[in-house]
């Protein structure tokens, strides 16, 4: 019987399908869902994140970025800021969407 390496531990193992809010709007919104991860070169995750409300907007971004709070908050938190989403976000408005 051939041994089998030892397996190295996984890094970011509950990242797909993770709920994801954003403290600024991205893209326009702030509800994501990670909907697919990537290993890069280094050890390095990436997380694909989807909006909620609008699946064709999908971004990339390191793993490591989402437990940086000032940034993103776990699940799908209401924020009570009156930053608005979506249609009403300024910067949609300017790029024509």
């Amino acid at each position: 019987m051939a041994r089998s390496r030892p397996r190295r531990k996984q890094r970011f193992p509950h990242l797909l399908g993770s709920k994801w809010t954003s403290v600024q709007p991205v893209l326009g919104w702030r509800h994501f869902q990670v909907t697919a991860r990537q290993e890069g070169e280094g050890g390095v995750v990436f997380a694909e994140l989807r909006a909620v409300c609008d699946p064709q907007v999908r971004l990339w971004v390191n793993a490591a970025t989402l437990k940086n709070r000032d940034l993103w908050q776990p699940g799908w938190t209401p924020l009570e800021d009156g930053i608005p989403c979506g249609r009403q976000d300024p910067l949609l408005d300017r790029a024509g969407g």
